[in-house]
């Protein structure tokens, strides 16, 4: 019995040390974030976008992308590659500047954490930003990165900061009547120029795409 256990101890070493051995080599191999950020242009960049992941951008922000200048931190583009790639077009399409972390796109661990927030801090401290927009509390349908990442800014206490707009599932489309429809034509281009870029997240959140009602900290429900 002694011996069963002990096997079954080593087992679950072994499985660990797997993981970590793995997770350690999926990390992407990108620029430290000061160097990306030295290498951008942004003069004319004075609005700033923080998503947890390729197509957030999309999805809660696309038509804003489209019609203003925004520097976009995606803080798990870069780990997965087909996922970074379509990001990469898509902003490429908007011709907005971006800043990838490449953390994973499941789950922040502590130590993640710790180092995302000083990511953003330096990001953050890096212009006067006229604007700053992030997940919302909810993490719009309850994802728990994005609400990670709405809590890093609000401990870093970030000036004009505003959040994505409510989410409302298919079976709540009564209450999108409060909310602002985008232009016609806008909606069209983000969804086919941005949105199905990225393949299934269509269908899960097409019912949202008209809607881009960002609202600002101070006025968030409580």
């Amino acid at each position: 019995m002694k011996k069963v256990k002990n096997v079954i101890i080593v087992l679950i070493v072994l499985v660990l040390m797997f993981f970590i051995v793995w997770t350690f080599l999926r990390q992407p191999n990108l620029m430290p974030v000061k160097g990306q950020l030295e290498s951008l242009d942004l003069n004319n960049v004075n609005k700033l976008m923080i998503v947890s992941h390729p197509g957030d951008e999309s999805v809660w922000g696309g038509a804003h992308l489209i019609s203003d200048n925004y520097l976009v931190v995606c803080i798990s583009c870069g780990y997965n590659k087909n996922k970074t790639n379509d990001f990469l077009k898509v902003t490429e399409y908007s011709k907005d500047p971006i800043i990838m972390m490449g953390y994973s796109d499941k789950l922040y661990l502590k130590r993640d954490y710790k180092s995302i927030k000083k990511k953003l801090k330096l990001i953050l401290k890096y212009k006067n930003w006229s604007e700053v927009v992030t997940h919302n509390p909810d993490g719009e349908y309850n994802n728990y990165q994005h609400k990670q990442i709405n809590q890093i800014l609000n401990e870093l206490n970030v000036n004009n900061l505003y959040y994505f707009g409510e989410y409302y599932s298919e079976k709540e489309l009564d209450k999108l009547d409060k909310e602002t429809t985008l232009d016609g034509d806008l909606i069209q281009n983000k969804i086919n120029n941005m949105v199905k870029k990225y393949g299934g997240i269509y269908d899960d959140y097409k019912h949202m795409l008209p809607f881009e009602d960002w609202i600002g900290a101070s006025k968030w429900k409580n």
